[in-house]
């Protein structure tokens, strides 16, 4: 298992959200390590999850269409009109790439 930096993530995260959506994602890791504990699950991952589940949100949705395509990250026809939709998968990417995430049940 993997330790990763909240803190020093939490601060990259600041710079790329918008304060709510910043604000949303604390949030949301807090309830991804409430549920680690009822459910007996790994707090570490499931806090990193939630913390990094709209890591790309924020990225302009031309940006978004761009990234997809430069990293050969597929896209459907409706993904491409309606490109708001890609966050979850290029999040995969930059979590990986931006945060040095490598654990499959995160990305």
């Amino acid at each position: 298992m993997a330790e990763y930096d909240f803190i020093k993530m939490q601060k990259k995260l600041a710079k790329y959200l918008d304060e709510d959506r910043y604000e949303h994602t604390l949030g949301v890791m807090f309830t991804c390590a409430a549920l680690a504990m009822v459910h007996d699950c790994d707090l570490i991952t499931a806090q990193t999850a939630g913390l990094l589940h709209d890591c790309a949100k924020c990225i302009p949705n031309k940006k978004k269409l761009k990234m997809c395509s430069q990293h050969h990250i597929p896209v459907s026809e409706f993904e491409q009109e309606h490109p708001f939709l890609l966050h979850a998968k290029l999040g995969a990417y930059v979590a990986k790439a931006k945060y040095d995430v490598t654990d499959e049940n995160i990305l």
